[in-house]
């Protein structure tokens, strides 16, 4: 039997986070991060937790877990195998994707006040809104997270921005989100268009479980023309796999 969501908000909130004291940040930092999130959330519930962790929102038995969570730096110092982070600095942890889910997260942060990651301590500050986004047709995002996409055949096989089949993965993973979302098979156009394809980058997300990873891709900007309720999906929800690391992470530019 498949899961439903009813009645699902999508939005995007920021926790502004003040560094305690000097500290090295490592760029593996993606796991240990979803294990502060999923702790966070177990604590203000705990059957949702592990409901969102074992099974999650299903459609056409493929889980998702329709939350997107990353760091973003203003001052950090980004040296070859870590980030440098200053006594005092601000970062911010961006949650975007259902905020039932957000929301008990971000309660859980206020009440424990201060979060330790990867050696680093940092004390909750402040929670700001995301700036208001009017949604049309076209859209211009810019990537922020690698972009992950594969198919499997005996093995995982990762799929990069040069092949068709990328597109396609895309568009059929934006589609199952959106049929969760809003109770309804998506039925209009999808269109994806890098605007430019030279400056993409390779790039793992690694140490996820010890010695596992996820290959991705990012470092370019993208158009996607679709109805306004799917650009919805794709700016709160991400692009692509893996979006409870962090990957497939956007943000806006611009609108036509």
């Amino acid at each position: 039997m498949r899961e439903r969501v009813r009645l699902v908000n999508i939005g995007r909130h920021f926790v502004q986070l003040k560094v305690k004291k000097n500290c090295k940040l490592t760029y593996e930092y993606r796991y240990p991060l979803l294990k502060l999130i999923y702790k966070a959330l177990e604590k203000e519930d705990k059957e949702k937790a592990k409901k969102l962790h074992g099974y999650g929102y299903r459609v056409e038995n493929k889980p998702f877990k329709l939350l997107n969570p990353i760091l973003l730096f203003k001052n950090a110092v980004f040296n070859e195998n870590y980030i440098q982070l200053e006594s005092e600095d601000i970062i911010e942890l961006m949650l975007s994707g259902t905020e039932e889910n957000i929301n008990l997260i971000i309660k859980n942060l206020i009440k424990t006040s201060e979060i330790e990651l990867c050696n680093c301590k940092f004390q909750v500050v402040n929670i700001r809104q995301d700036k208001q986004i009017k949604f049309k047709r076209q859209m211009l995002y810019k990537v922020i997270s690698q972009v992950v996409e594969s198919t499997y055949d005996n093995r995982v096989k990762y799929l990069s921005p040069y092949q068709p089949q990328f597109y396609a993965a895309l568009a059929q993973n934006l589609k199952r989100k959106y049929e969760l979302i809003y109770e309804e098979e998506y039925k209009d156009e999808i269109y994806f268009d890098i605007e430019n394809v030279l400056t993409i980058k390779k790039k793992k997300i690694q140490n996820i479980k010890e010695e596992g990873y996820r290959i991705g891709y990012g470092n370019f900007n993208i158009w996607i023309e679709a109805s306004i309720k799917m650009q919805r999906v794709a700016y709160y929800t991400g692009l692509g796999q893996a979006n409870m690391l962090g990957a497939g992470a956007l943000i806006h530019l611009t609108s036509n």
